[in-house]
């Protein structure tokens, strides 16, 4: 049997500066995913073009997760399996515990040159590693976000996708940068689970700011880069059900004004944010689109109603932190 490799067996701070394996990796993050996670890793063991490494974070599951993630990767020589110590002290605030699990992921597997986003739910295509890897290839792009089927909890398609309900740009490929920036800005159009990254991620994309989720912040980075590549290919079926801890409702998107109005009542984070994306977010930014995250720029890019009315996360996060309770999976706004 394979004894699975601790991350500390290459430290993260040196893997970046390696050069990078020509290879994919995969982050995979649970936390008593049970349920559904043997579909999951059975369509991660069967891509036409296998990956390197599975790069494991269990947030401290008791229901026998992360050994069986152990156990399944043992059958499969070929893919080295690292576990990952999740970061600690754990948040109580669900999108920087998901993010923190991540950017754990993403720094252990940062000697990869592309790394794939995985949760512990969902079901891949066969194709999904090597239709990304390849756009990346050919774009240029520091990530690159797949579309999917979504499913429910029996695996049934629900008759919509994820791009359906996180719309893109009609016309992204030939809109400016700018305008592509101020789409993304306006409400989230990536989700993780279909996505892919370079290992250049790790020196742009760290550390996560408090209160982002990793998807969220990754594409802020990624498409002021000018990186951001966005395709319609259905790279998963993604599953959405009750319990998951990060999904999207079918409510409506609210106007810029009713976001401005909630982030009056959530002052400090809306704070925390703004400044994010006026003085961490430009450090990572291209030198044209810079200016793009001035103050007054930035909030006639919020106050606008978004380009699309849609489903979305629960909340949008820029304005509205999430607490989290793991152990009761019990979801509530911090009021």
């Amino acid at each position: 049997m394979n004894r699975p490799r601790q991350s500390n067996d290459v430290p993260p701070e040196t893997t970046a500066k390696l050069a990078p394996i020509d290879g994919i990796a995969v982050v995979l993050v649970t936390h008593n995913g049970m349920r559904f996670l043997d579909e999951q890793l059975e369509s991660i063991a069967c891509q036409s073009v296998l990956p390197s490494a599975v790069f494991l974070v269990d947030d401290r599951s008791d229901d026998g997760s992360k050994q069986r993630v152990i156990d399944f990767f043992a059958a499969y020589p070929d893919i080295r399996l690292v576990v990952v110590d999740p970061p600690g002290p754990p948040s109580p605030y669900l999108y920087t515990r998901v993010a923190a699990n991540f950017s754990a992921g993403l720094r252990a597997a940062s000697a990869y040159r592309f790394i794939a986003l995985a949760d512990q739910d969902d079901v891949w295509q066969p194709q999904r590693l090597q239709q990304q890897r390849d756009r990346l290839l050919t774009t240029g792009a520091l990530m690159t976000a797949g579309d999917a089927m979504v499913i429910d909890d029996a695996g049934a398609p629900t008759g919509t996708s994820l791009r359906q309900q996180f719309p893109a740009l009609v016309d992204w490929e030939i809109a400016s940068p700018a305008r592509r920036l101020k789409s993304i800005l306006r409400g989230p159009t990536v989700t993780g689970a279909a996505s892919m990254v370079t290992n250049e991620m790790a020196s742009f994309g760290l550390p996560i700011p408090a209160g982002w989720l990793h998807d969220r912040w990754w594409s802020l980075v990624a498409v002021a880069r000018n990186q951001l590549d966005i395709d319609d290919t259905a790279v998963l079926r993604y599953r959405v059900y009750a319990e998951q801890a990060v999904g999207f409702s079918g409510v409506e998107r609210p106007s810029g004004w009713q976001r401005v109005l909630t982030g009056i009542r959530q002052p400090v984070h809306s704070a925390s944010k703004f400044r994010d994306l006026m003085i961490t977010l430009p450090r990572s930014a291209d030198a044209t689109l810079a200016s793009e995250l001035s103050a007054r720029k930035l909030l006639d890019a919020y106050l606008l109603r978004p380009h699309h009315v849609a489903a979305v996360p629960q909340p949008d996060p820029l304005f509205a932190p999430v607490r989290y309770d793991f152990a009761s999976r019990a979801k509530a706004l911090v009021p």
